[in-house]
């Protein structure tokens, strides 16, 4: 028995080289960009980023399940600190202690805000 894939869709611009196409990609109803199953190279995805794509399915290992996880729950703490500061935006020191949650939050995150 074969264990079930995991399928997500994600944003093109967080797909990365090597993973796989869980779906075609239609350029147009019938017409396909790529096929199920297509592991995707830098140059194919710089190809789909010109043709205007902003989606796509992957199949996920469980690693990157559970990286997606991870970085679900940062997202939720984020939101979470915008929260609680957003009445008190105003003074310098508390955006200066939001901003330090927010980095504290996002540690080892590439793509953690400033």
């Amino acid at each position: 028995m074969s264990a079930a894939k995991l399928v997500k869709e994600i944003p093109l611009d967080k797909a990365v080289s090597g993973m796989v196409l869980a779906q075609p990609i239609e350029e147009k109803p019938g017409t396909y960009l790529m096929p199920a199953g297509t592991k995707l190279s830098e140059k194919s995805l710089h190809t789909l980023k010109n043709r205007g794509v902003l989606h796509v399915t992957v199949v996920l290992s469980p690693a990157d399940d559970m990286r997606g996880q991870a970085e679900m729950q940062v997202d939720e703490q984020l939101k979470r600190v915008d929260v609680l500061f957003r009445n008190s935006r105003h003074s310098d020191a508390n955006r200066v202690l939001m901003n330090c949650l927010r980095r504290y939050r996002t540690k080892g995150r590439h793509d953690s805000p400033d």
